[in-house]
């Protein structure tokens, strides 16, 4: 490839910035569809009033840019909003998966080490979770798909765990683990956006 040709890959890959874009699309129209669930459309006005309210109560608790956030994935509009206030916030989404046993979350959730886990009701009503993070002095953050508001979890107001910084990092990647525990591995913005640059491009 000529050096024009990588000066010209370089440009498109470092334009790419995800924060920005996600913000930028959050902002556009809010009365548009966005997500359908269940059959009940979504606009990108509620997923843009989630993604601030989650922003809003992330720096309540003093968890700003570069801060480990837990969420419980599930393939629900919620979820994608958290996945969005994570990205746009330059926050680091730390997943854990729903379908693992009670066990298995809380000891995800203890070994990681988050200051702040946002889930849905269904997934916070599962024995042992909410003591355990009251214990720890983890933020709790309500996802409900009946609703488009976002709440605290009831005793799960207050961070009481110090928040370990991880500048550029924007998703603890779990491994398969089947040796063990999955392992993470540190995926970084510029991994995104240069990503996003070559799909431009």
């Amino acid at each position: 490839m000529s050096s024009e040709g990588d000066t010209r890959r370089e440009t498109v890959e470092s334009a790419i910035d995800v924060s920005a874009r996600i913000a930028t699309i959050l902002r556009l129209d809010h009365a548009r569809p966005a997500a359908q669930y269940l059959g009940r459309w979504e606009t990108w006005g509620d997923m843009s009033n989630r993604v601030d309210t989650i922003d809003a109560l992330l720096r309540r608790g003093g968890l700003g840019e570069a801060v480990p956030v837990g969420l419980i994935t599930r393939t629900r509009p919620p979820q994608v909003a958290a996945v969005q206030a994570m990205l746009a916030t330059r926050r680091c989404l730390v997943p854990i998966n729903s379908i693992a046993s009670d066990d298995l979350i809380i000891d995800d959730v203890t070994r990681l080490g988050v200051p702040a886990l946002m889930a849905d009701v269904e997934i916070w009503a599962r024995p042992g979770l909410v003591e355990v993070c009251r214990k720890l002095g983890v933020l709790g953050i309500v996802l409900d798909r009946n609703t488009t508001s976002v709440r605290l979890v009831e005793g799960l107001d207050r961070v009481g765990v110090t928040a370990q910084s991880l500048p550029g990092v924007a998703v603890l990647m779990p491994t398969s683990g089947t040796t063990g525990p999955p392992k993470r591995i540190r995926y970084r913005y510029e991994h995104i956006n240069g990503a996003l640059g070559r799909i431009a491009r």
